[in-house]
């Protein structure tokens, strides 16, 4: 995951990860996941993990909650 200035487009960083990812409603969190399963939230400021948990099936989608409060995880087969 690559994140861009909204005003410049110009790089900003790159999160680790490479499935699905979303921005928390507030912009303070960034949660991600891998090829593994693994999902990881994330300060967006300081990239630094603030949780994991793992799922059984790769990823095809992740969404907070309108409150930022919970995060859905999704796959084919499950929520």
């Amino acid at each position: 995951v690559v994140t861009l200035d909204p005003d410049t487009l110009e790089f900003v960083r790159e999160i680790p990860g490479i499935g699905p990812a979303s921005w928390s409603p507030d912009g303070r969190r960034i949660a991600t996941s891998d090829a593994q399963a693994l999902v990881c939230v994330r300060d967006a400021r300081s990239l630094a993990e603030v949780a994991r948990f793992g799922e059984r099936e790769f990823l095809e989608e992740l969404r907070w909650d309108p409150q930022g409060r919970r995060l859905a995880a999704c796959s084919k087969r499950m929520v």
